[in-house]
């Protein structure tokens, strides 16, 4: 199922292709924090080193969270994603009155680190570097902290669970989306379906939704990579997604990439109408005022 002794030239266009956002931001993160650490090490000038060590890596990659950790209105998210510019912030006002006051505060931070790890530009481009993804990894695990299934969530969430309970391997991936009617529903209203997505989107089930002129969709977590949902979060044409319709008919797209990540082959038409149903079994619980056993049913521990 997995490709490999791919070329590294195949490997980058594969992740460039199927991580756009993410690899934009940090080939600009690393391109632009070695840029002003050499600049700040041959001009002698500490504000230029000062701007990438806290305004561009904040910009450029913390800033694309925000909205993320909004829209699943979850309290420790939004925190996780807001705090970085709470502290920026604190850091420049305390800059500026120890500036008012003639005590470079910062300044004597960046001499420090730079007598720790000597001025030698690499070395301050990987302690950089090691910062932002240390903060990029404390978010992460919090995010995961707060999660009450994080095997679920290791093992691809409702794809990876949904796939668990499948014993047909009769066909592999196919790139056709899967419709299939429901049972129990017809002529529903959009609004339901919305409300619904918050839900999930709470319950980390979802990335991201979109209303529709006759339905709504929505994205999948499908995988533990948290640069994953940048890309699925901006860009409409990625991951895996499901089409619920005001008419009662859901399609279901696995992407090719969530596929590879099941631990075994399935059927892959088999994959989408359970994860079809099972989402159906979440929406009539949700409808009837079941919360917890919405979320239950696409966690795996529903009926």
């Amino acid at each position: 199922m997995h490709e490999t002794n791919k070329s590294l030239k195949e490997k980058i266009a594969w992740y460039r292709r199927y991580h756009p956002v993410s690899s934009i931001i940090l080939a600009s993160v690393i391109v632009m924090g070695i840029i002003g650490l050499i600049l700040s090490v041959i001009m002698n000038d500490i504000r230029i080193f000062q701007i990438c060590y806290l305004a561009y890596p904040l910009l450029v990659f913390w800033l694309p969270m925000v909205p993320i950790a909004i829209k699943t209105h979850k309290r420790y998210y939004v925190i996780g994603a807001i705090l970085p510019f709470i502290l920026g912030a604190i850091i420049i006002v305390v800059d500026f009155i120890c500036e008012f006051v003639n005590i470079d505060i910062i300044g004597l931070f960046i001499s420090i680190t730079k007598e720790m790890v000597g001025r030698n530009p690499v070395i301050l481009a990987l302690l950089i570097i090691g910062i932002v993804f240390g903060l990029f990894g404390l978010f992460a695990y919090f995010g995961l902290k707060t999660q009450r299934y994080t095997t679920w969530f290791l093992g691809g969430c409702v794809v990876g669970k949904i796939a668990d309970d499948i014993h047909s391997t009769q066909d592999g991936y196919t790139e056709r989306p899967h419709t299939y009617k429901m049972k129990h529903g017809s002529d529903i209203d959009l609004s339901h379906i919305d409300e619904f997505c918050k839900l999930l989107a709470k319950n980390f089930i979802i990335i991201n939704w979109r209303c529709e002129e006759e339905s709504v969709k929505m994205w999948i977590t499908a995988r533990r990579d948290m640069l994953t949902y940048l890309d699925v979060f901006y860009c409409g044409n990625l991951g895996s997604w499901i089409r619920m319709g005001k008419n009662g008919k859901i399609t279901v797209f696995v992407s090719r990439e969530d596929y590879k990540n099941i631990y075994r082959e399935v059927t892959y038409h088999t994959l989408c109408r359970n994860i079809a149903e099972k989402f159906e079994q979440s929406f009539i619980e949700f409808a009837n005022g079941n919360k917890e056993n919405s979320i239950k049913i696409l966690r795996g521990d529903g009926k």
